[in-house]
Parts: C-alpha cells; structure tokens; sequence
C-alpha cells in the first residue's frame, strides 16, 4: 500500500510541473522535492520520468473510463478521453509537444482499444453471437486506429475544435459497421468449424 500511496505522490507532483513547462524539461529532483522523499525511492518505482507520466496518464484514463464501461455507457467513455485532454490540456501539451515518445499516446492506444472492446462484447450479446478472443483482437485492433488517430492529430493541434461533432461521426460509422464485422467473422467462424468437421 505505501509503494502505490508512493508512486501516487509522485505522480500528482509530476502532474503540477507539467502545468508549467514541458516534460523534457522536468528533472527527478524537482519530483522528489515536491514530494519530500530521496532520489533513491524515486528509482526504485520508476527507472526515469518518463515511466512515472505512463503511470500518471494510465490511472488518469483508467479511472475516468472503467466507470462509465460499469454503467455499460461506452459512448460517454469516448467523450471522456477528450474531455480528459481538455481538462489537462497543458499537461497533455507539455507531454506530446516535448519529445518524440509515445507516453501519452500509447496509453491512449490501449484505453480506446479497451472501450472498443467492451463494444465488441456488448454487441455480441446483443446479437447472441460468440466470437473467438482472436477475432475479437482484429476487430478491436482495426478500429482502434482511426479513433486514436482522429484523438492524437486533434491533441497535436492544440485541442481548439469542438471534438464532439467528430466523435459522433465516429460512433455512429463504427456501430453498423461493426455489426457487418461480426456477422463477417461469425461467417466465417462457423464455415472453417463446419469444413473441419467435414474432414474428420
């Protein structure tokens, strides 16, 4: 319990100083000043800053999200990445205006791909259908990057446009589509199972 308290410390001192310059520019000793404890115990929970901003932005969005996801209300967990970065926009800014790693971005990544799921599976109840977990992975996988990439270049650009008319446009392009997506690959579940019956 003390090394997460720890590690959330940290992450809140990290999240103060990059509302004030950019992440490239944030040292471990500014950290641990804050926070009053030794470089020492800083090493010992993340390897440098950059681990420490994964933490911070992983718990930020998983928190935020996982309850909407319980309330089975995924629309409104996409509306809340974006209303995540223009809260923080410029923590965010600090971070991905900086330096050429992924921090921020992959963790965005997964936690879209993460609705996308919990899509995935309320359609197919939905649909009383049951997908294999590796046509579930392609599913997720294709369309994860036009989401994040319409989020990423909307962050990249300084988060002006109103995002919310393009993240309806994005659901209700993705809903139907995915529907035809998972009859596609029932389809096919069901063809490949019926061929190796046939050869036994």
């Amino acid at each position: 319990m003390a090394d997460i308290d720890t590690k959330k410390q940290m992450a809140e001192a990290l999240r103060q100083l990059l509302k004030e310059k950019p992440i490239n520019k944030i040292t471990v000793s500014e950290i641990t000043d804050k926070c009053q404890i030794n470089r020492q115990s800083f090493y010992y929970h993340f390897p440098d800053v950059y681990y420490l901003a994964g933490f911070l932005f992983k718990n930020d969005l998983s928190d935020i999200l996982s309850k909407w996801l319980e309330t089975n209300n995924w629309q409104r967990a996409f509306y809340e990445v974006f209303n995540y970065a223009i809260q923080n926009k410029e923590m965010v800014l600090n971070t991905i205006t900086s330096v050429d790693r992924d921090i921020l971005k992959n963790n965005v990544y997964q936690e879209i791909e993460d609705i996308i799921r919990f899509v995935i599976k309320n359609r197919t109840a939905a649909m009383n259908i049951t997908l294999t977990p590796e046509d579930e992975s392609k599913i997720a996988a294709f369309y994860k990057y036009p989401v994040v990439g319409y989020t990423w270049d909307w962050m990249r650009s300084g988060m002006i446009e109103d995002p919310r008319p393009a993240v309806q446009n994005i659901i209700s392009i993705m809903v139907p589509n995915l529907d035809r997506n998972i009859l596609d690959l029932k389809k096919k579940e069901d063809e490949e199972a019926a061929g190796k019956k046939k050869s036994l």
